[in-house]
């Protein structure tokens, strides 16, 4: 998730205990950059969810082993192992028990595909939209 920003919104008591999904997400956040990884966890801790945080590709794809969270968030661009490299082994590994979304400031139609092919959900272009995360957070939670 490189050098993002996350608007904080001021959680409301009922957004502060559990996801209007009904359940909370394990949610794994591999972001080298501390002040992004950092943002975002607080985040979505307000909003209900459980949050571990990897600050690189190979810390990232051994918690997903070893925790299996249920989403990762996890930025493109990571030192030692890149994104695409943590979601195809996420993907070899763990199946469709994990949900991967791609965290890039690239969003042309090339890189749209080259995410779906590693192996992501989805992509999410930086800075992140929060309603359009939290929206995709719910909706999973309700499934």
């Amino acid at each position: 998730m490189g050098k993002v920003y996350v608007e904080p919104k001021v959680a409301s008591a009922s957004e502060g205990s559990a996801p209007s999904g009904g359940r909370s997400l394990f949610v794994l956040i591999i972001e080298d950059h501390p002040d992004g990884r950092e943002s975002l966890s607080t985040l979505l801790n307000l909003y209900g969810h459980h949050v571990e945080v990897a600050v690189d590709g190979v810390e990232g794809v051994e918690k997903a082993l070893q925790l299996q969270p249920d989403v990762a968030l996890v930025d493109i661009g990571r030192p030692r192992l890149d994104g695409y490299d943590v979601a195809r082994q996420l993907r070899h590994a763990l199946g469709t028990k994990i949900r991967l979304r791609a965290c890039t400031a690239y969003n042309q139609p090339e890189d749209q595909a080259k995410a779906l092919e590693a192996g992501f959900d989805g992509l999410m272009v930086k800075p992140l939209d929060l309603d359009r995360l939290i929206a995709w957070l719910e909706q999973i939670a309700a499934s």
